[in-house]
């Protein structure tokens, strides 16, 4: 009985879950490997979503702050990353969509402090603050999310 030594095709990739729409920047490592002895192709997704858009969106048009109804003054810091823009781009906005922030996935929601019929909505006081962390920015997506009873009120108990 022959037998030969499997060999496989390895791409590996770095990719933001921002880039796909997610409201959260969670950037992982995605490896795909495929047996030599199969005809096939791998091709990562093109992303749909860029941080180049948001910008776009919060400092050139103000668009981002028109759809939640925030009045809005541009600072000096603003000012400059819309030229940063302007000198990329032209008057061409970039491809494809913005960025998803916090505020844009919890718009839609009432007060946690609210009575509400949202299954598992409800305001749950006592996190536990601690040296060195920040919370996350409401127009950017998240930073990585805990999930689960780590000391921090987040799953019902």
């Amino acid at each position: 009985m022959h037998t030969e030594e499997l060999s496989y095709k390895v791409q590996y990739k770095l990719l933001n879950a921002a880039d796909y729409g997610v409201p959260q920047t969670r950037e992982r490592v995605v490896i795909v490997g495929i047996r030599s002895d199969i005809d096939a192709r791998w091709i990562y997704p093109e992303p749909t979503h860029s941080q180049d858009r948001l910008l776009w969106d919060k400092y050139v048009t103000l668009d981002y702050w028109k759809r939640h109804g925030i009045q809005y003054a541009m600072t000096i810091d603003d000012k400059n990353i819309a030229d940063r823009l302007y000198q990329r781009y032209g008057i061409f906005e970039p491809r494809g969509a913005a960025w998803n922030t916090v505020r844009d996935a919890i718009y839609f929601l009432p007060p946690a402090q609210s009575q509400n019929a949202i299954s598992d909505h409800e305001f749950r006081d006592g996190a536990r603050a601690y040296y060195g962390h920040t919370g996350s920015e409401i127009d950017l997506p998240a930073k990585t999310l805990k999930a689960g009873g780590h000391g921090v009120p987040a799953v019902k108990t």
